[in-house]
């Protein structure tokens, strides 16, 4: 994974400040303690993908952003993405909306796991990749 780690430093301090967050208070949010996250700030430990990936997700940021490899800072929805492929007016096939919404559901699912809800069910992602296989 390609991190700017300084940048990754930086943004983050940048993210915490405007949230009014302490080490602490993110640390609780993200699963991990004060002490790494300062180890964060501080460019001292590199994140793993999943840490950064939860981390946005919070802050409603793109992660490559956060990684410091991209400067395009807000993240839009999966539906405000539709959006903006109908805008474009794009023409999708029956299969290529489903595969689509497919997606959806298991970008839906990763995050889900990704900042730990228990809510998510094996039945769950048995659904989609049956839905995804059409059977």
């Amino acid at each position: 994974m390609k991190i700017d780690i300084k940048k990754f430093s930086s943004r983050l301090h940048e993210l915490m400040k405007e949230n009014g967050l302490t080490t602490y208070s993110l640390g609780n949010i993200v699963y991990l303690s004060s002490g790494a996250i300062s180890r964060y700030i501080n460019a001292k430990m590199k994140p793993k993908r999943t840490t950064v990936e939860a981390m946005a997700k919070y802050f409603n940021v793109n992660s490559d952003w956060l990684m410091g490899i991209s400067d395009e800072r807000e993240t839009c929805s999966s539906i405000e993405k539709l959006d903006n492929i109908q805008e474009k007016h794009l023409i999708l096939s029956d299969e290529q909306i489903s595969l689509l919404l497919s997606c959806l559901k298991i970008q839906q699912i990763q995050s889900k796991l990704l900042i730990g809800e228990e809510n998510i069910q094996l039945n769950d992602i048995e659904v989609i990749l049956k839905d995804y296989m059409g059977k």
